[in-house]
């Protein structure tokens, strides 16, 4: 029958200062740059979680974990981020190129617009994953196990489009790699963080009581990202600044390239 839907608009103006200053450390979801480190505040996977609950097919714990984490508050990490751009550097740089909440259209669906943003200079831009730090929570790894999914994650896996290596990274870790695509209910946060500052951040969020961020892949620049077969043919560089983290899992990698996109963007 008819039902009365409810919804809500937020707009607001952004405090620009002389010169086009920052003053307000706002944070844009387009302006990654190469070299910056991705950082996630939340685990991921409350979808398939509650898919599984509704199922029967979840523990009560699990449940709570992900309640846990849904009813934490954003607001300090984004308040952070905004208070460390507030700072620029010599050069004119920002510690916080980039940042997006991750919520239903899951990591990949929000990482796209991310990555169709561009540079801060409109350069295009690619990231890779290391699918093996990125942090889930424990009831949606075995919910994925057990081939449990939101109902949404079907709708969400059309962003597999823009992902080269796709059939190599579902078959390499079929458990994790689905659950990028996993739509989340007051997910975490997703930051590009220079790659000199990429360390204290983490450690300034985890200080703020978000205990599961975690840097997961980096920003390259478009043309040397990895091969669309999924090889990556750049160095084995770290993930974060030289002697600060060792060398990403190269066995699992996304890599996004804009040939891809462009596949995306006209289905």
């Amino acid at each position: 029958g008819t039902e009365l839907g409810l919804g809500f608009a937020v707009h607001g103006i952004a405090k620009v200062g002389k010169d086009g200053e920052n003053e307000a450390g706002v944070l844009r979801k387009g302006g990654m740059t190469p070299g910056d480190v991705l950082v996630l505040t939340k685990p991921l996977g409350t979808g398939a979680v509650f898919a599984a609950h509704m199922r029967a097919k979840c523990k009560a714990r699990h449940v709570e974990e992900a309640l846990q984490y849904m009813v934490m508050s954003n607001g300090a990490a984004g308040k952070l981020a905004a208070e460390w751009n507030t700072t620029v550097s010599d050069d004119g740089d920002v510690p916080i190129s980039a940042c997006t909440d991750i919520t239903g259209f899951g990591l990949m669906g929000h990482l796209l617009e991310m990555v169709l943003g561009g540079d801060s200079k409109g350069t295009k831009v690619n990231v890779e994953i290391d699918l093996k730090k990125v942090p889930f929570l424990t009831g949606a790894l075995r919910a994925a196990t057990d081939g449990t999914f939101s109902s949404l994650q079907r709708e969400n896996i059309r962003s597999r489009r823009a992902v080269s290596n796709h059939a190599a990274a579902e078959a390499a870790d079929p458990v994790r790699y689905p659950l990028l695509y996993d739509p989340q209910t007051s997910g975490g946060l997703l930051f590009a963080v220079r790659p000199e500052r990429a360390v204290r951040f983490v450690e300034a969020l985890r200080e703020k009581g978000y205990r599961a961020a975690v840097p997961i892949g980096r920003v390259v620049a478009s043309a040397s990202a990895g091969s669309d077969d999924g090889e990556d043919e750049s160095d084995d560089e770290q993930i974060i600044g030289e002697g600060t983290c060792p060398a990403p899992d190269h066995r699992v990698r996304i890599l996004l390239h804009h040939d891809y996109l462009k596949k995306f963007v006209n289905k």
